[in-house]
């Protein structure tokens, strides 16, 4: 169906525009969505590993920030 419609471009296109908005929406998600469990992937040519990126952390950056704001509110 997909061929008929959309020609040669939409073959090319088509996949193309469906990774782009799967990668916006982990992006998305990875930023906003309190509790997610989305984590950045570091991949090296050899092995895929979890690395701690150093100063990136912005689940606790958050969750510190509420934390001291809730903390000088009570004070």
């Amino acid at each position: 169906i997909g061929i008929p419609m959309f020609g040669f471009w939409g073959v090319i296109f088509g996949p193309l525009l469906l990774s782009l908005f799967i990668l916006f929406f982990n992006m998305y998600r990875h930023e906003y969505v309190r509790g997610s469990k989305a984590q950045p992937r570091v991949t090296t040519r050899y092995k895929t590993r979890k690395v701690k990126i150093p100063g990136y952390d912005p689940a606790q950056l958050k969750t510190k920030i509420k934390n001291e704001t809730d903390a000088s509110e009570k004070e």
